[in-house]
């Protein structure tokens, strides 16, 4: 990005340098100033007014909330992000509430970059949403002055009419062409009326669709890497913590151990924030679910969640937008309902699917919201939303009453049938070339099983996508004399391809995974070799994940974090279990 404004709200020089130079890491080009004052921000805003602000919560004679007050007064829309040492959640839910974009610690000043493109991004989106209200507003006063224009010369056209015959007649002819003009005329402005209307929900529905996919691509990144990086080094630290160490070294490495589980632990935090995982392995639904006891465990608002249909399997982007709109209106009921309920509700009758966000707030005056074109609540931006779906989307509110929400959408649940496996002595279009004259795909490994002294050991096929994890689960079960991993897969197709050939007594798999997910891959093992053990791994650690895996047949779920500690004990436990009944 060239030539970026930033204006800095900061006392402390070396905090300002530190955040300069994490924004140039992340690629931009700038130029910034410091104040620390009131008096010098007001300067600033109104003679050189910056792209972006950012600003410390607490300062000597300044702080983040009074300078959000001085940015309304002034009546300019530039992103606000607040850089913070320590704040509270309360004061930082306050904050967002009075207009914050965004607010970040300083000791984790890693996403700065990150939030300065979203802030910005979402200010370019809003700005071109109120340059299509601005044209609508102009094409509405055209017209309108065409009317008046068009009304006027048939009124005089008419009064000309009452001169003579051939007058009369004359002027019938006019009339009749004016007539036909402003029916052109009219149909035209009709068009681009309909025409900006239709931008307007495309631009509403862009913007979320935007959001939405930058947050999965973020927390794809975080799961992918990072997530399965911190899982890896865990391994190595347990098997330093499993040898012979001095008192002193072995404090050490038990301080590391203790910092990489906080670290996975704030890593697996920020990708539920960010994208649900349940809004794409296991539907609205159980997404809903997810956010309601989200709320809850936050202790930001007591959501009653009500699902009154099954599973539903809607297209992806439908979904998106459904959970983003319900979130939205749960945080329109913490910023302005004055409650700490609500109550989400799901049903689907006649081919229509029904969300409803109500509550018992304070409620307000329907017709005072429809004249404010301020649109502070966002909703303007669901309607719009809503029908570019085909969907709609009813408001009912009193002063003191309360207030329901409720979100339509005209749909047709796709098929969630399984896709039978290839049938036997043929390779799918996924595996095909996976094994082939007893040799391997490089993604697949298979080890030498020639070794006398294993035949009594357990065998244990590995399936994760990521190498790392499946070099340190080797690394880590080649420890134990009782049992030999026999294969390694990168995915549930090849997983299932290896199970045939090798057919071991343990098959470790990874829920996350592409194509088949961890559960879909376990399904179809067990359909066909019903006698097999799964143990089921995952970076999340939500309900839904092991419940997933759990209800396809796995014996065990272990988070990933738990491997050097239970692993070996749950596949020995696993293993000596009689098999369960085949359903």
């Amino acid at each position: 990005m060239d030539d970026l404004h930033i204006l800095f709200v900061e006392d402390n020089p070396v905090d300002t340098e530190l955040a300069v130079r994490e924004l140039q890491k992340s690629g931009f080009d700038m130029k910034w100033q410091r104040v620390d004052t009131q008096p010098d921000f007001m300067n600033r805003l109104a003679q050189d007014p910056p792209d972006i602000i950012i600003s410390d919560d607490a300062m000597p004679q300044f702080c983040a909330s009074e300078a959000l007050q001085c940015l309304r007064e002034s009546r300019l829309t530039i992103p606000f992000i607040v850089l913070s040492h320590a704040i509270g959640e309360d004061e930082a839910v306050q904050l967002m509430r009075n207009g914050a974009a965004d607010y970040l610690r300083k000791d984790r000043t890693g996403r700065l970059g990150e939030a300065v493109r979203h802030a910005l991004e979402e200010q370019r989106l809003r700005s071109q949403y109120a340059g299509a209200q601005e044209e609508l507003r102009l094409l509405n006063r055209e017209l309108e002055k065409r009317v008046v224009e068009r009304t006027a010369e048939l009124e005089a056209a008419t009064r000309a009419k009452a001169h003579e015959l051939s007058e009369r007649q004359q002027a019938e002819v006019q009339l009749r062409r004016l007539a036909d003009t402003l029916e052109e005329r009219v149909q035209e402005r009709t068009l681009q009326l309909a025409t900006s209307y239709d931008r307007l929900r495309a631009l509403a529905t862009d913007l979320t669709v935007a959001e939405q996919s930058a947050r999965r691509k973020l927390a794809t990144e975080l799961h992918d890497y990072l997530a399965q990086l911190l899982v890896v080094t865990r391994m190595k630290v347990g098997q330093l913590l499993r040898q012979d160490h001095d008192v002193e070294v072995r404090m050490i490495v038990e301080d590391v151990d203790k910092l990489l589980h906080q670290s996975l632990d704030y890593t697996r935090s920020l990708v539920s924030e960010l994208t649900p995982v349940a809004l794409y392995e296991r539907g609205l639904g159980a997404a809903l679910q997810w956010l309601g006891d989200q709320m809850r465990r936050q202790e930001i608002l007591n959501v009653e969640v009500s699902l009154d249909v099954a599973d539903l399997q809607l297209p992806e982007a439908d979904a998106v937008l459904l959970f983003q709109s319900v979130r939205e209106l749960l945080f329109n009921v913490l910023k302005h309902g004055q409650t700490d309920r609500a109550a989400v509700s799901m049903t689907y009758a006649q081919n229509v699917l029904s969300l409803t966000v109500s509550d018992q707030g304070c409620g307000f005056n329907i017709e005072k919201l429809r004249n404010d074109r301020s649109d502070r609540f966002g909703l303007l931006s669901i309607r719009e939303r809503m029908m570019d779906l085909g969907g709609g989307f009813d408001l009912q509110s009193e002063p003191g009453k309360g207030t329901v929400a409720s979100l339509h959408l005209p749909c047709t649940p796709l098929d969630a049938g399984i896709e039978e496996p290839a049938a036997e002595g043929k390779q799918s279009a996924a595996s095909e070339g996976t094994v082939c004259g007893g040799q391997c795909h490089p993604s697949v490994s298979v080890d030498n099983l020639s070794d006398g002294n294993k035949s009594t050991a357990v065998r244990i096929l590995i399936v994760d996508d990521h190498q790392l994890v499946r070099e340190g689960l080797h690394c880590l079960l080649k420890e134990y004399d009782d049992m030999t991993v026999v294969g390694e897969a990168s995915t549930g197709q090849q997983a299932l391809q290896l199970v045939g050939t090798l057919m071991p007594d343990v098959v470790i798999m990874d829920m996350q995974m592409p194509g088949w997910n961890g559960a879909e891959a376990t399904r179809r093992i067990l359909k066909q070799y019903p006698l097999i053990t799964v143990i089921g791994l995952s970076v999340q650690t939500d309900p839904h994940v092991s419940r997933s895996m759990l209800e396809a047949g796995a014996a065990v779920f272990l988070p990933k974090e738990a491997i050097n500690t239970d692993l070996y004990a749950a596949i020995r436990d696993a293993v000596s279990r009689p098999p369960a009944p085949k359903p």
